[in-house]
């Protein structure tokens, strides 16, 4: 920082800037494993309850 007169300027250098990951790496196997997982999950929980209302009537 240098000062001339009461005002201030600074000396900028031109440099390339470090490159950034801004991708999204998503883990589909994960994905589609948890997916299978809910759906056989809310498919046991639809057949255990009809199964209950067939006894009860």
């Amino acid at each position: 920082m240098e000062e001339t007169d009461g005002v201030y300027s600074f000396v900028y250098y031109n440099s390339l800037m470090p490159s950034i990951q801004t991708g999204n790496e998503m883990n589909y196997p994960m994905i589609l494993g948890s997916m299978a997982i809910s759906l056989i999950g809310v498919t046991t929980g639809v057949v255990i309850l009809k199964r209950k209302n067939k006894k009860n009537n």
